[in-house]
Parts: C-alpha cells; structure tokens; sequence
C-alpha cells in the first residue's frame, strides 16, 4: 500500500481522530490539574501535621519545664527540714540518753558478738533466743 492510499483511507476519518486526540489532550490536562491540586493538598496536610507536632513538642517541653520547676521547690522546700532532723540526732546524741541510743561503731560490733555468744549458748537449751533479750531472763517456753 503507497502513502497516497493510506492518505485516501484516512482521510474520511481525520476529523475523528483529530476530535479523539483533543479529548484525549482534555483528559491528561485536567488529570495533571487533579495531580496537582493533590500534590499541593498533600504538601499543605504534611505542613499542618508538622506544625502540630511542633506545638505539642512545645507544650510538653513547658509541661517538662513545670514539672522540675515543682520538683525543684519542694526540694528546697524540704530541705530545712532534712536539715533540721541531722541537727535534731547530733543535739540528741550529745545528750546522755542519746549517746547510750548512737553507738559507736565498736560497740556495735561487740553488741554483736554478745548476740552470736548468746544465740550459740540458747542453741543447746533449745529455748529462743529474741535479740536484745537476755536468754536467763526470758520464761521456760516448752
């Protein structure tokens, strides 16, 4: 088939296929419009999600920021009173009631042996032996 057959065949149908393309060029310009009026939505839901992580980033930073602020006073505000109770137990110990309460470390230990001396001599008698307790004071429990 030559060129001026195929042109005589087509001919007849030019404006049809003429109409088709312009449809066709219609369609794929209004559906890049919808792309990008899509694209931009999309850009513009991405920017208010950033701006409301950024927000509540913000809140919980003055949340976190209150927070030790809070903590921060009653920690001063408590710390009179720690210091008022070390001060209580040093007077207290000076007292002759409370140096016999505030042992030393020496006499800790010898308290100590005093207990494993009594619990090893109660261990034979078969009576319990309470700490603090003298064994020959406490009643026969059989």
């Amino acid at each position: 088939m030559s060129a001026l057959a195929a042109w005589r065949l087509a001919k007849p149908f030019l404006p049809y296929i003429a109409a088709f393309l312009a449809l066709l060029g219609a369609y794929l310009w209004i559906d890049h419009r919808g792309y990008q009026r899509g694209f931009h939505a999309r850009d513009a839901e991405i920017a208010a999600a950033q701006a409301a992580a950024a927000k509540q980033e913000a809140e919980n930073a003055e949340k976190a920021r209150k927070a030790a602020d809070d903590y921060a006073t009653k920690v001063a505000a408590m710390q009179p009173i720690v210091i008022r109770s070390i001060d209580k137990v040093k007077e207290y110990a000076q007292t002759p009631a409370g140096r016999a309460e505030c042992l030393s470390a020496e006499r800790v230990s010898s308290i100590l042996q005093d207990r494993a001396a009594l619990a090893s001599a109660s261990a034979g008698s078969g009576r319990p032996v309470q700490a603090g307790i003298d064994p020959a004071a406490q009643p026969d429990q059989r």
